[in-house]
């Protein structure tokens, strides 16, 4: 058997070289952060619109990480004439990455809209997921 004699200083450095790799080691383990890759875009299932919301629906590729989806999009007012009465475009971000539901509230009848859903973590965003084209109302063009 060896004996080493260490000072002070040093049994120091080594608690805190020890601290520092468990440390890291939770860090790489439970946050991900040596293995997350940019999750795949979400798959949007079919939106139920009803005269003023939108519901939608969507899946993920199991295996993603995520840690927030964002919801953006863009809209034609068609009015109930059938002109267009204004067009805008809007995100809404940091939706829990538990969800898989999201509904669009308060919106304007008669109104196109043009939704995409991006997943989101510590390594970036996703490609943005196929758009879904629906409209708030019950309006049929003549």
């Amino acid at each position: 058997m060896v004996k080493i004699s260490l000072v002070e200083h040093e049994y120091i450095s080594i608690i805190i070289y020890i601290f520092r790799s468990y440390n890291y080691l939770l860090m790489s383990t439970f946050c991900g952060y040596d293995s997350v890759v940019i999750p795949s875009p979400p798959l949007i299932l079919t939106p139920q619109p009803t005269s003023t919301s939108i519901t939608l629906s969507w899946n993920q590729t199991i295996g993603d990480v995520v840690d927030s989806y964002t919801i953006s999009y863009s809209f034609t007012v068609i009015g109930c004439d059938g002109h267009s009465g204004g067009t805008g475009n809007n995100n809404i971000m940091g939706i829990n990455r538990s969800t898989r539901m999201y509904t669009l509230s308060g919106l304007e009848e008669y109104t196109e809209f043009a939704i995409t859903l991006t997943a989101v973590n510590g390594a970036g965003s996703a490609s943005v997921s196929r758009a879904v084209h629906t409209m708030a109302g019950n309006f049929i063009r003549a």
